[in-house]
């Protein structure tokens, strides 16, 4: 998958919609994360996982034969910084939602594993009488000598 353009014009105008559709993605992946929903990136992420895609191929295309640019319209050239800065700074704040989300991931996972950990029975089985033995690693007689 590739942007099909003849121009430079072109080329310009189909990064600067490019880059608008994938800002406007993350924008959604944003909120999903702040709103506490990160459920709803399910839904998007192949759409994302595409559109990053053709966006990374196209900008190292630019960045290795910057002539595909060249003879592009000087107000182009311009909104393309724009929309280009407009990204970036918009890519910061999608990293620290990733990692609020995953910070919170992780904190509920280990209070899961605390409770887990708590709430374990401490015997080790069952012996040959039916009754539960108490010499698990978990059990007060663990190493216990007789």
């Amino acid at each position: 998958m590739s942007i099909a353009a003849n121009t430079p014009d072109e080329r310009a105008q189909q990064m600067i919609d490019l880059t608008r559709r994938l800002a406007q993605q993350i924008q959604y992946d944003i909120d999903s994360l702040e709103a506490m929903k990160p459920q709803n990136l399910h839904e998007t992420i192949e759409q994302t996982k595409s559109i990053s895609s053709l966006y990374s191929i196209e900008t190292a295309r630019i960045k290795a034969n910057p002539a595909l640019l060249k003879g592009a319209a000087q107000s182009l050239k311009a909104k393309l910084i724009l929309e280009t800065e407009e990204f970036q700074s918009l890519m910061q704040k999608y990293q620290s939602a990733v990692e609020a989300a995953s910070l919170i991931s992780e904190g509920l996972m280990g209070h899961w594993v605390k409770n887990l950990r708590t709430q374990a029975p401490q015997a080790a089985g069952y012996g040959a009488t039916g009754q539960a033995r108490l010499d698990g690693l978990n059990s007060l007689n663990y190493q216990a000598r007789a």
